[in-house]
C-alpha cells in the first residue's frame, strides 16, 4: 500500500494525494498493531524521499518517515540530515521538524543540521529549527547559543521572539553572559519581543543578580503596558526578599493607568515587600479602598495576606470597612476571607 501511495511523480494531483496520505493516522496505527511492519515502512519511506521528484512529495515522505521511525535511528537521522540543504523550503522545514522526533539529545549530526537551518532564508525553516534546537543540543552549547543569537536580528518578529525563548531554554541557569545577549532585544520595536527578552532574562539569571535586575527594571517606563507588567514579574523573580530598592520600584507602579500593571505590581510586592515598611502598606491599603478596578482591589486584599502584619488592627479595620462598604460582592468576600486569616 505504501509503495502505491508514495511514488515519484511530477503530477500535482499525485503530490496532493501523497501529502494527504502522509498524514493519515493509519501509518502510526499500523506500527502499533504490527510492530514487525516498522522496518519495512521505514525502508520504503526512506527510498521514497530520494525517489520523489516534487517538493511536496519529498516533504510528505520525510514527515511520514519521521512519524514511524524509532527514536535515535542513526540511518534515518543520517538520511534526514542529508536533505537539510534541499532546494525546497517545504522539505527543509520537514527535515528539521523530523529531527525533533527522531534524533536523540546531544546528537552531533542533528545539532549541526539545526544550526545550518537557523541561518536559512525561509522564516518557516528557521522557526522550525528554533523549536528543534532544545531537543538535540547540550545545555549551554556555545555554538548553538551563538547560532540562535543570530536570529535576534531577523526581520520576522516571531522569529526574534522564538529565538529569545529558545535561548532561555538552552542557556544554563545562572549563565552570566546570557542576560547580556538577551538585553539587545529589550529595545526591540515589537512589544512581544521585548516581553520575551524580559522573560528570558528572568529565567536564566539568578535571584539577586543586580545587573539583570537593573536591565528589567529599566522597562518599567516602557510605553507598552504588557512590557511593564512583564518587568514587574521579572523583578519578582530576581529581587531578593526584602529588597527595599526593588520594593519601591514595584510600588511606584501601583498608580499605573492599566489595571493589569497594577495587579502585576501587587503580585510582585508579595515577593519583595520589606515586612517592616509600613509606607508600602499604606499604598496597598489605598488600592483596597480607592482603586476603580475591582480585580485590583481583590489583589490588594490578597497582598495583605503576605504582609506578615498578622493581627494588625489598622489592616483588620480597613478590611472590615471594605467588607461592609465595597460595591462589589467579590471584593467584600475577599476582604472577609482575609480578615479570618489575619
Amino acid at each position: 500500500l505504501i509503495e502505491c501511495l508514495i511514488v515519484p511523480s511530477e503530477s500535482l494531483d499525485v503530490e496532493v494525494e501523497l501529502s494527504e496520505a502522509a498524514h493519515l493516522h493509519w501509518l502510526l496505527s499500523l506500527t502499533l498493531v504490527a510492530r514487525a511492519a516498522r522496518p519495512a515502512l521505514v525502508a520504503c519511506l526512506g527510498r521514497s524521499v530520494g525517489a520523489s521528484r516534487g517538493a511536496v512529495a519529498r516533504a510528505s515522505a520525510v514527515q511520514a518517515l519521521s512519524a514511524v521511525a524509532e527514536e535515535n535511528d542513526s540511518e534515518v537521522v543520517a538520511l534526514l540530515t542529508s536533505y537539510v540543504d534541499d532546494e525546497s523550503a517545504v522539505v527543509r522545514k520537514a527535515v528539521v521538524s523530523g529531527l525533533a522526533a527522531v534524533a536523540s539529545l546531544y546528537d552531533g549530526r542533528a545539532e549541526e543540521a539545526v544550526r545550518r537551518c537557523l541561518h536559512d532564508s525561509a522564516d518557516d525553516v528557521v522557526q522550525a529549527a528554533l523549536r528543534t534546537a532544545p531537543l538535540v543540543c547540550k545545555l549551554g552549547s556555545p555554538r548553538m547559543i551563538k547560532a540562535v543569537s543570530s536570529c535576534l536580528t531577523a526581520e520576522n518578529w516571531m522569529t526574534r521572539k522564538m529565538a529569545l525563548a529558545t535561548i532561555g531554554i538552552i542557556a544554563p541557569p545562572g549563565d552570566s553572559s546570557a542576560p547580556g545577549v538577551l538585553a539587545v532585544s529589550l529595545e526591540d520595536t515589537n512589544t512581544w519581543v521585548r516581553v520575551a527578552a524580559i522573560d528570558g532574562i528572568a529565567k536564566v539569571a539568578e535571584r539577586g543578580d543586580a545587573a539583570a535586575l537593573a536591565l528589567v527594571a529599566a522597562r518599567l517606563d516602557d510605553r507598552a503596558w504588557n512590557v511593564r507588567a512583564a518587568a514587574l514579574g521579572a523583578i519578582s523573580s530576581l529581587a531578593l526578599a526584602g529588597d527595599e530598592h526593588a520594593a519601591k520600584m514595584v510600588a511606584s507602579q501601583l498608580e499605573d493607568e492599566y489595571p493589569s500593571v497594577r495587579i502585576a505590581a501587587l503580585e510582585a510586592l508579595s515577593d519583595v515587600w520589606p515586612r517592616w515598611d509600613r509606607s508600602i502598606l499604606k499604598l496597598v491599603l489605598m488600592r483596597v479602598h480607592q482603586d476603580p478596578d475591582s480585580d485590583v482591589r481583590v489583589e490588594a486584599i490578597e497582598a495583605l495576606v503576605h504582609s506578615s502584619f498578622v493581627g494588625d488592627e489598622e489592616i483588620i479595620e480597613a478590611l472590615r470597612t471594605c467588607e461592609r462598604e465595597d460595591r462589589e460582592a467579590e471584593v467584600r468576600s475577599a476582604a472577609e476571607s482575609v480578615v479570618e486569616r489575619l
